[in-house]
């Protein structure tokens, strides 16, 4: 049997997903719990395990799972919380650069917003039963269908509460608080847009600081310094690599270039695995120019968002700054 849990890339995902296979040991057998993104991954890890039962959980679902999932008329459990949280949990317990930490969450708000109001979705968040184990306990045995005499339930939450770290006193905001201004503005511009649902073109702006993107020359370099467009035509900057929510978009570059930069030209391409949009950029003039693009996700697509800035010939001096980018979901095309 296969049970799946979807959520952010935190403690309280991995929480309903741990208990969930608590519970179906006690009903079913061995069961194991797996992390898969799509039918590939879902597959591979029912050939790789050993265990009858499995519990699936994943952080970064895509649509075509959705899809099966809705289509067979499975239930499943979707697992939210505040994103910041999740970011912390990322880097206080994982390790994650800040930068790589909110890049998840982000991808993932994006991807498991999709399940929320999906037919067979159970909505779990640690304000709601998330708070009491044995409440949590009997909401996902419910909704699971599985057949768990009462004595037994409760012998399970207390085996599983004394090992598990996710529902302990520890303040789980006290990572947050203690970071920068600077670092909690550009996590916070990346996930917070998230916090409560996602609500199409009345949700607050995206934005994306410049320490998401890498430099098109060494990846492994943030977007952050002043950038050397001096050499020949190349990718300047690139990134976020980061998943959107579908539908339309605006998307606005705040840069800043040097005098010598602006005899040149310069093309900026944003895609989703297609290129979605591209437009030529000749800042000649003395007021740094905001570039404008729109562009649309599609329902079925679940590739990571690029943007890509590029000099267009080659340049023997001048430097840009990239300051963010902004994104506004915009209303849907009427019909």
């Amino acid at each position: 049997m296969l049970l799946f849990v979807v959520g952010l890339p935190g403690r309280f995902a991995e929480y309903c997903g741990a208990l969930a296979a608590a519970l179906g040991r006690a009903a079913l057998g061995p069961t194991e719990v797996v992390s898969a993104g799509n039918l590939e991954e879902i597959t591979f890890g029912v050939m790789r395990s050993e265990a009858a039962n499995l519990v699936v959980q994943s952080h970064t679902p895509g649509p075509r799972l959705l899809a099966a999932l809705t289509g067979a008329g499975r239930k499943f459990v979707v697992a939210v919380e505040d994103p910041r949280i999740a970011v912390g949990d990322l880097v206080a317990r994982n390790g994650l650069p800040l930068a790589a930490a909110t890049r998840q969450v982000a991808s993932s708000c994006a991807t498991v917003m999709r399940y929320v109001a999906a037919p067979g979705a159970l909505v779990l968040s640690p304000g709601e039963a998330g708070d009491d184990p044995a409440a949590l306990a009997a909401a996902l045995a419910e909704h699971f269908e599985l057949t768990i005499a009462e004595p037994d339930r409760q012998r399970v939450v207390q085996e599983f509460g004394a090992t598990s770290d996710a529902a302990s006193d520890e303040d789980p905001t006290r990572w947050w608080r203690a970071l920068s201004a600077h670092d909690r503005e550009l996590s916070e511009g990346a996930v917070s847009p998230f916090i409560g649902g996602f609500a199409g073109a009345s949700a607050p702006p995206i934005v994306w600081g410049a320490e998401l993107f890498s430099s098109g020359d060494r990846p492994d370099q943030t977007a952050v310094d002043p950038i050397d467009i001096t050499g020949r035509g190349r990718c300047l900057f690139r990134g976020p690599g980061i998943v959107l929510p579908a539908g339309p978009w605006s998307l606005t570059l705040e840069l800043e270039f040097s005098p010598e930069a602006r005899e040149y030209e310069f093309a900026v391409e944003v895609t989703a695995g297609p290129v979605l949009a591209a437009r030529e950029v000749r800042p000649r003039s003395d007021v740094d120019p905001a570039i404008h693009l729109q562009f649309a996700i599609d329902e079925a697509a679940d590739a990571p968002l690029e943007v890509r800035f590029s000099s267009r010939r080659a340049a023997f001096d001048g430097q840009l700054f990239l300051s963010h980018a902004i994104l506004v979901p915009q209303p849907a095309a009427p019909d």
